[in-house]
This record gives structure tokens, C-alpha cells and sequence, in this order.
């Protein structure tokens, strides 16, 4: 049985060009000389966990990103393939691909190929807890959450939401 890595590297970095002068994508932002979504696959190329990595990019993109990946020693990358327009799209087009390739797979990892700071020890944690189901990790709040709540259409207040029974989710998934 297959273990995959999907990697979505598909988003066009609407938000992130209105508030940044960059004129690319943000999957393809270099830190030290590697693109983001180079980075964010690395760890799962080295884990002993993952079989098998899948990348989803812009159409426009795949024969782009298919010269990369030999220059990157990326041997377990199985296919680049096109996402969806939206997030939930290209997961959608990735286990589809899966399907229909008739990978026999236990276990599927999604992560964000813009999130680079995935950790061998948090892929192996995610692995042994793979029998509880889908695993999403968390990070508790700290920090000061407030609501906003609207007394009419032009009046409105915040209120203060208790943080200790708030997490934020992290990547990657794990089903």
C-alpha cells in the first residue's frame, strides 16, 4: 500500500500579491535559492512515511514545475498535475487522480506548498495516529480572539472569545 504526500502548490497568490510587491506566485518565492513549494515537499521526499508524492499546480504551470523536480532530487514525485479553482478543487482533482490510477493507498497526506516548516517529527506523529482517523494537527490560541457583533446594519461591538477551547489547525492533513 501506497503512502502520498499531495502537495497543493495551485493558488494563484491573489492576497498575497495585493499585499507584497512580488510579481510571482508565492509557491515560487526562493528562500535561499529553493522555491517554497520545493521546500515544503523536501520533508516529505525524506520521510521514510511517504511512498509516493503528488504536486498540484496551475496548468500553466506543470511543464514548468516537471523540469524542476530532477534539479531538486524530488524522486518520489509520481506526477505534477493541474488543480481546481479552488483549494478544495485540487485536493478533489489529486484523490481523483489517485483513484484513477488505481494506487492502492493507506494513508494520504495534504499539505500547503506554501508551508516549508513541516517537521519529520510531525509527519511520524501524524503516521502513528493514523489509526484514529483523519488527523488534523493543532496549535492551541494564546493570543486575544475577538468577534465581531453586529447590534444593526451600522453599529457593531467586538467581543472577546475564549481561547482556551480554540485551536488553530496546521498542515498537513492526514486521512
Amino acid at each position: 500500500m501506497s503512502r502520498f504526500a499531495v502537495i497543493l502548490a495551485a493558488g494563484q497568490g491573489r492576497r498575497f500579491a495585493q499585499d507584497s510587491s512580488a510579481e510571482c506566485k508565492k509557491q515560487y518565492i526562493s528562500i535561499s535559492g529553493v522555491p517554497l513549494w520545493v521546500q515544503a515537499t523536501h520533508p516529505f521526499e525524506q520521510s521514510p512515511w511517504v511512498d509516493r508524492i503528488l504536486i498540484v499546480v496551475p496548468k500553466e504551470d506543470i511543464l514548468t514545475i516537471q523540469k524542476e523536480i530532477s534539479s531538486y532530487a524530488l524522486s518520489k514525485v509520481v506526477s505534477v498535475i493541474a488543480g481546481g479553482e479552488r483549494r478544495q478543487d485540487s485536493v478533489w482533482v489529486a484523490l481523483e487522480w489517485i483513484q484513477r490510477h488505481r494506487e492502492p493507498c493507506d494513508m494520504i497526506f495534504i499539505h500547503d506548498g506554501v508551508r516549508p516548516f513541516v517537521t519529520q517529527d510531525l509527519i511520524e506523529r501524524l503516521w502513528k495516529e493514523k489509526e484514529a482517523g483523519a488527523i488534523v494537527p493543532g496549535i492551541s490560541v494564546t493570543d486575544t480572539v475577538l468577534k465581531k457583533h453586529w447590534i444593526d446594519p451600522s453599529v457593531f461591538e467586538f467581543k472577546r472569545l475564549n481561547f482556551f477551547r480554540m485551536l488553530c489547525y496546521c498542515e498537513p492533513l492526514n486521512f
